[in-house]
């Protein structure tokens, strides 16, 4: 069984391990990976049997605009919709006028662009204020 959570702590020594197993070309400091979550407004973890297994991260840049990054998740267990998971779960309070962006492991690449999720547009009579 999987279990995910939201903001919970993390071993840094063990996320930085996540982004070796799921194939990540840069390797992950401690240092660097200690960073990046203390600049992000959110993260998600999954775990298995203690292990941990995926993970995301979401930093918002604006009230309207949110950049989902590093979603990444164990080779032994790609395919299994839990990438999908994280992104969901990160996104899941976003409003209608929310634009977001995600980079995930097809997006490793820096020529690639990230995969674009535009939250629908509220009707027009909608008081959005």
């Amino acid at each position: 069984m999987f279990e995910f959570a939201h903001n919970a702590e993390i071993d840094v020594a063990a996320l930085a391990d996540l982004f070796v197993r799921a194939g990540w070309r840069e390797n992950e400091s401690a240092a660097k990976v200690e960073w990046a979550i203390a600049a992000s407004a959110e993260w998600v973890t999954c775990h298995r049997e203690g292990q941990l297994v995926g993970f995301g991260r979401i930093h918002k840049l604006d009230s309207l605009h949110k950049l989902v990054f590093d979603v990444v998740v164990d080779e032994e267990y790609r395919g299994l919709g839990l990438d999908d998971e994280i992104v969901r779960r990160l996104t899941a309070g976003a409003s209608a006028v929310e634009r977001i962006a995600v980079f995930r492991q097809e997006n490793v690449d820096p020529g690639q662009d990230a995969i674009e999720y535009r939250v629908p547009q509220a009707p027009p009579d909608t008081y959005l204020g």
